[in-house]
Parts: structure tokens; sequence; C-alpha cells
């Protein structure tokens, strides 16, 4: 029949393929957005600082136990600080 010597179709030269090239672009679109979020959240979850959460006693044990005050720093700002 003369319908078959025309291509007008669904197939894969036809509308079909123009809607693949749709789906792989979503596809794709998605991926990137997925790539991004996880990169973001990384990002965000290595960058917080590593004080939050402790109080200034812990701090200043912490400061002491690495040497960085001594212990008659440590004792006076104890004071200060209770």
């Amino acid at each position: 029949m003369w319908w078959d010597a025309c291509d007008w179709g669904w197939g894969w030269h036809g509308w079909g393929m123009g809607l693949m090239g749709l789906l792989w672009l979503v596809l794709f679109i998605v991926a990137a957005a997925a790539v991004v979020h996880w990169v973001v959240t990384t990002v965000r979850s290595s960058t917080k600082p590593v004080l939050a959460g402790k109080s200034a006693l812990d701090l200043l044990k912490q400061r002491y136990a690495r040497g960085e005050i001594s212990s008659d720093e440590f004792t006076r700002i104890r004071q200060d600080i209770e």
C-alpha cells in the first residue's frame, strides 16, 4: 500500500527516535543533578566545624592534653570558665 512507502512513523527513524533522544536527555539531566547534589552534600559535611557540640571545658582539656597550655594556664582558665 501507499503508506508502506512513506515512513510516517513511530519507528526508530520517525518520532520514536526523537522520543528516545528526549528520554536520554532527561536521564542525563537527572544524573547530572544527582552528582551535583552528592558533591554539595559531601563538601558541606566535610567542612563542618570540628568544635561543634563541645563545651569550653572540653576544648580546654584538649588544649592541655596536646600541650598547648601549661598547668597554671589550665587552672586559671578553668576557674574563669566555671
